[in-house]
């Protein structure tokens, strides 16, 4: 998984040699379609939250706070695919599983609910009986056609549409006037994306905690948007004097690990990062590092419209 390209939020020159392949990429999306019959999980009612973006756009965060709502109702589930596992199939996950073999983000929803995860839309029909919940919601899936969903979160992050180019000339997996067919709610992840739509939307509200206190650090991440937990950290009061930052989803090595530490230890320093970032580090470096937690309070129509579907 490479950098987010910086392109991506411009109509520079680079965005323009990648078109060519864009054209590709809306192929194969329209041949993908073509060939997928969607069905409908019987006896689920399934929830997807997800974007229409490539990269970070707090989803998951979303996808947790549903859940901390909707277990106060029902039982509850998480189904996804566990980006960069080194695993296939359809799995029940169990603590004694590595991040490695579920993905940093299974590990996240994990602390809250049971958690599936699966290749294609055919292994979930195949196994939907191991699924006891009844409320599943899907992390990221909007682009999944083989499943029919009842209700459909749009999530938009902080940098919107970025260029409003398909990838790889711009970050859309597809076009938000297409997606927005499919649509039934928006939540923006700040105030100055709002977009007209015509669909119900809300704009949550993001509450960061942390056991460190705001004072000097060095601070790592690779996420979708580092650049957003470097600010985030900067309004919170911390004095960032070293940041490393690396692709998304990525696994350090013990090299850059030790590069980190010891940059920190020369500073005196501590050491600060997201908190999907530190599932995937080593037991070795976790007593070591701190981090900056992001917590989203949903706003109260979106859900109530959510209950009403789900007893209906």
């Amino acid at each position: 998984m490479i950098k987010t390209p910086k392109f991506w939020n411009t109509n520079s020159w680079q965005s323009y040699v990648f078109l060519p392949l864009s054209f590709l990429f809306i192929l194969a999306s329209i041949v993908r379609r073509l060939f997928v019959k969607p069905q409908k999980v019987k006896g689920k009612f399934i929830i997807c939250v997800g974007n229409i973006t490539v990269g970070g756009t707090g989803k998951t965060p979303v996808a947790i706070a549903l859940c901390k709502e909707l277990k106060k109702y029902h039982t509850v589930c998480f189904l996804t695919k566990g980006y960069r596992r080194n695993t296939k199939g359809f799995i029940c996950m169990s603590n004694q599983m590595m991040p490695f073999q579920t993905g940093d983000e299974p590990r996240l929803l994990f602390e809250h609910a049971p958690v599936y995860l699966y290749s294609n839309a055919r292994e979930v029909f195949q196994n939907i009986l191991k699924i006891k919940q009844k409320v599943i919601i899907m992390d990221d899936g909007l682009q999944n056609f083989g499943i029919i969903k009842d209700f459909s979160i749009l999530v938009i992050g902080e940098n919107g549409f970025g260029n409003g180019k398909i990838f790889p000339s711009g970050p859309l997996r597809e076009y938000p006037a297409k997606a927005i067919n499919s649509i039934d709610y928006i939540v923006y992840m700040a105030n100055k994306l709002k977009e007209k739509f015509g669909i119900k939307n809300c704009f949550p509200t993001k509450r960061y905690r942390s056991s460190l206190e705001p004072q000097q650090v060095v601070a790592f991440s690779g996420i979708g948007n580092n650049t957003k937990f470097l600010q985030s950290l900067i309004e919170k009061g911390f004095d960032v004097i070293k940041f490393f930052e690396f692709p998304d989803h990525h696994f350090f090595s013990r090299k850059e690990m030790e590069e980190i530490v010891g940059y920190a230890k020369e500073f005196a320093v501590e050491i600060i990062t997201t908190e999907k970032d530190y599932v995937r580090l080593s037991n070795e470096y976790k007593s070591k590092i701190h981090t900056l937690k992001m917590e989203v309070i949903l706003d109260e129509e979106l859900l109530k419209i959510i209950l009403q579907k789900v007893s209906n």
